[in-house]
């Protein structure tokens, strides 16, 4: 029989056995990068001239880190990208700017624009030059990614100013958040993590290329070595299967422009304008399989077609450059130039940036 001090002292034990293992595994295993290493420990390695690589492995939030990066920002560069994963690549040389920050996003919509705007605006670190990737979904209302909603406060604060009124711009916390050492919920999704092998561990390099992909102190984006080794029969045989299946990526069924997009979309580049931002528009080109195919079907998608007939107008409307086409007879684009269906090369994004 145990005395009642013995059964405390059990009691006791267990209870710091179990406090301690989960606190080991939030740190260890840190999904969610709030204890270990936080987006804004890696946006300040960056800061630093660092690149980074195991950000993709470890499931990171692109959104975080962007904030996180706008955050760490000591100077303003001369230059930000925005854009999907297809203008990831693009760094100052592309734009012939002396500092260029690449805040493009998979999966990259209008609101993450909006989002992305609000932050800098907010913290005074709104760039003298923007480029806006303008691709062939961004008008259209079944393509929107949810995920804009991790940066929604950035996106209410921008609103509330490009309508006049004052506004407390709300961030999401990218730091170090000391109560997920003991969070049963945060433990209960780090240990299903752990038993799948699966952390968020990354690795801070001097180097460029890497195994992994890596994401580069600008903000911009080299895919990994197995990426970039991939043939063009690959190439080529992925996207027969596409066009093949007609599951092309965010245009299916895409007829008509949203007017509530067109909206918002001037509404954001008109404001910048009126703020002394020099702002430039960019038309990613599809490969000549894809973009033949939405040709010959036309009607089923005219609103991409539509799209690129609106934005050449716009730009020479309001006098901004105009970079690229969908059409990728304009760059001389060869399947060769392409990782896959839809992302150029690093070697050869540059030849999409012709101005019109």
């Amino acid at each position: 029989m145990y005395t009642k001090k013995q059964k405390f002292l059990h009691a006791a034990v267990f209870i710091m056995i179990v406090v301690f293992s989960m606190g080991t595994i939030n740190y260890y295993v840190d999904s969610y990068a709030q204890l270990r290493t936080t987006y804004l420990d890696v946006a300040e390695k960056m800061a630093e001239g660092y690149h980074v690589t195991g950000l993709s492995e470890s499931r990171y939030n692109e959104r975080y880190l962007a904030l996180a990066a706008i955050h760490a920002m000591e100077t303003v560069p001369e230059c930000a990208v925005l854009g999907t994963s297809r203008s990831m690549t693009y760094q100052k040389e592309d734009f012939h700017v002396e500092s260029l920050y690449n805040f493009s996003l998979s999966g990259g919509y209008l609101y993450d624009y909006y989002s992305i705007i609000g932050y800098l605006t907010d913290q005074g670190k709104l760039p003298k030059k923007v480029i806006l990737e303008v691709g062939g979904p961004l008008f259209y209302e079944e393509a929107i990614d949810p995920s804009y909603t991790y940066l929604q406060g950035g996106i209410d604060y921008l609103n509330a100013v490009i309508e006049g009124h004052k506004a407390k711009c709300q961030y999401p916390a990218v730091g170090r958040q000391y109560q997920k050492f003991l969070s049963i919920d945060y433990f209960k999704y780090n240990l299903e993590c752990l038993l799948k092998g699966e952390r968020f561990q990354v690795t801070f390099t001097d180097e460029v290329e890497n195994t992994q992909t890596t994401k580069l102190s600008d903000g911009s984006f080299i895919t990994s070595k197995e990426i970039r080794d991939l043939s063009v029969d690959y190439v080529e045989h992925l996207t027969r299967d596409i066009i093949s299946s007609k599951s092309l990526y965010k245009v299916e069924g895409y007829e008509e422009l949203s007017d509530q997009r067109i909206g918002e979309f001037e509404k954001l580049v008109t404001w910048l304008i009126d703020q002394g931002v020099e702002v430039s528009l960019f038309l990613p080109p599809y490969s000549d399989p894809i973009y033949s195919f939405m040709k010959d079907n036309q009607q089923d998608y005219a609103g991409v077609f539509a799209s690129e007939e609106y934005v050449v107008a716009f730009a020479k409307e309001y006098g901004l450059k105009l970079y690229g086409s969908y059409d990728p007879a304009g760059c001389d684009l060869q399947l060769e130039d392409l990782e896959d269906a839809y992302h150029i090369r690093k070697e050869s994004a540059a030849k999409a940036l012709y101005l019109r």
